[in-house]
């Protein structure tokens, strides 16, 4: 019975939709926010695909500098078991428009590999952004006939 049990839960755990298993982060626990009205805009990294069931919380370098220089830095946590095109697409476009609606003017999206395919695919296909950087961006076959 207790197989059973397990078996049910690991069944709907993994297929939870992607959006509760995706969380919007501050970029560092050790720097504070600084809100909309008193930062230059927020940057939304999102990570490449993780081999593990969730990302490591390290950031590239180049959000150091954009941290420093007045900009408020979140992190993007995709779980492995949400990893679809459309799904994270889908999740980072949310994060976007939540932050539009804290009153985030400029917003900056900055991706490695996977991160960074799917921060071009809403830079192109959600409302503007500020900036894109894109580190190493991973082509996906899903989105290639478009």
């Amino acid at each position: 019975m207790r197989f059973l049990a397990a078996a049910f839960l690991a069944f709907f755990a993994f297929t939870a939709p992607a959006g509760a298993q995706t969380e919007l982060l501050p970029g560092y626990g050790d720097r504070p926010l600084r809100g909309a009205a008193a930062s230059k805009g927020a940057v939304i990294y999102s990570h490449g695909l993780a081999a593990v069931a969730e990302a490591t919380p390290e950031l590239p370098y180049v959000l150091d500098t954009l941290q420093d220089a007045g900009w408020d830095v979140f992190r993007l946590q995709r779980r492995w078991a949400s990893e679809t095109l459309p799904g994270s697409t889908a999740a980072l476009a949310d994060a976007l428009r939540k932050l539009r609606g804290e009153g985030y003017g400029r917003i900056i999206l900055v991706g490695q590999s996977f991160g960074a395919w799917i921060s071009l695919i809403v830079a192109a296909s959600a409302e503007p952004v500020h900036a894109v950087i894109a580190l190493a961006p991973a082509r996906s076959e899903e989105h290639t006939s478009e």
